[in-house]
């Protein structure tokens, strides 16, 4: 496993490299980090001069590529062009904890409720719970996401306070964090999750109790199960033991697919709620023409992917024995 593992890192590499190349190209094609120089007209040609020679962009293309790749791997991201000088890292490290504690609660809220209610409607083919589970995965699945943020905000934000007379949002519409809130506070923080997790979670839970659903009726036919059957096993041991686990391997592709997707995607929840994470990091920086951002946000992305589905195959070896990675 861990040559495999090995192999697969090595291939990666070079996946990296043209990644980076092509991101680093398209920034500067769609961006120009002197325009803005071009808003004040009295300034000098030296300053100018000086401006560009700071920036490294006298510079031919191939020469500042390698820099920055020089200065990416040694853990420089540059400092950012539109937020007054600020280092990339801290704002990309911010980022990136508000995103992963928003994967994290979604991604544990939609396996438990997606793989559950997938098991069930497979042992209960046909019955009031699988038509019921289907009609409603089907409507997760066909439902956007940016509709659903906002008819969120409009329920939990306006409607229910004028039903309920009470003066202020049930539930927070935008940011992570109270105005005038000091210091941490886990109840707010809750709060301000909810409707971001609740328009998350529901594409994710009707994929997954399909997924679910469509593999442990595969299963559950399987001749090992008969068998396990044949020996007397209980029931619950059967599911859980040999239904559930074999169940679970496509559901770790498609999970393990959208993890590495979210790490750096979100872009459409993160912007209907204004949550400050790597997606509405990533636009910010693209419409701002804030090219170190936009090439870390970028490659951490494309890292992730490349990590989580590296995770996937792994964790196939570990849900069935039978599999051996050489």
């Amino acid at each position: 496993m861990i040559r495999y593992a090995a192999g697969r890192l090595a291939v990666t590499v070079p996946i990296l490299l043209a990644i980076s190349f092509a991101t680093f190209w398209a920034a500067g094609e769609i961006s120009s980090p002197a325009a803005q120089l071009t808003l004040n007209p009295r300034i000098s040609p030296e300053a100018r001069r000086a401006y560009i020679e700071s920036l490294g962009l006298d510079e031919p293309f191939f020469g500042r590529y390698l820099i920055w790749l020089g200065n990416f791997a040694t853990g420089d991201l540059g400092t950012s062009l539109v937020r007054n000088g600020q280092d990339v890292w801290p704002l990309v490290r911010s980022a990136m904890a508000n995103t992963l504690l928003l994967i994290v609660v979604a991604m544990a809220l939609s396996l438990a409720i997606g793989l559950a209610v997938g098991t069930l409607s497979a042992l209960r083919p046909g019955s009031v719970i699988d038509r019921a589970s289907t009609a409603v995965s089907f409507l997760g699945i066909s439902i956007p996401v940016f509709w659903l943020g906002l008819m969120l905000q409009l329920l939990f934000g306006l409607y229910l306070a004028e039903w309920l007379r009470l003066g202020a949002p049930v539930l927070p519409t935008a940011g992570i964090y109270s105005p005038g809130r000091q210091g941490f506070d886990l109840l707010d923080r809750a709060r301000h999750l909810a409707l971001p997790t609740m328009a998350l979670s529901l594409q994710l839970v009707a994929a997954y109790s399909r997924y679910m659903r469509s593999s442990m009726l595969d299963v559950m036919g399987a001749d090992y199960i008969s068998t396990a059957r044949a020996k007397g096993l209980p029931e619950r041991h059967v599911v859980v033991r040999h239904g559930v686990r074999n169940a679970l391997i496509p559901v770790t592709t498609l999970a393990a697919v959208d993890l590495g997707l979210l790490v750096g995607g979100l872009i459409v929840t993160e912007r209907v709620f204004q949550y400050p994470g790597m997606g509405l990091l990533f636009l910010d920086a693209l419409h701002g023409g804030d090219y170190p951002v936009l090439l870390a946000t970028v490659m951490i992305v494309s890292a992730a992917v490349f990590l989580m589905n590296l995770l996937a195959d792994l964790l196939y070896a570990v849900l069935d024995p039978r599999i051996r990675y050489g």
